[in-house]
């Protein structure tokens, strides 16, 4: 895995840890994410600097039960 790559999945996996603070009213919303590589060690492919990944529900008990969410794969070109 690249650099670039494991950077973005630690950024997208600590972010997740935060959701119990937001979810405190059990509403609903949205998250996103927005952010720079910056030296990064390889050039990222044109069609992957804008992406969306699509992280699904977690509910506050899932969390606060396991302590995270499942893992979503990101693909970097």
């Amino acid at each position: 895995m690249f650099k670039g790559q494991k950077t973005l999945a630690a950024l997208a996996v600590s972010l997740l840890f935060t959701a119990p603070v937001y979810a405190a009213d059990e509403g609903s919303g949205e998250i996103h994410f927005k952010g720079e590589v910056i030296e990064a060690p390889c050039e990222i492919h044109q069609d992957d600097i804008d992406k969306e990944v699509e992280l699904g529900q977690v509910t506050t008990s899932h969390i606060n039960q396991s302590h995270h969410s499942d893992a979503v794969a990101v693909d970097l070109r």
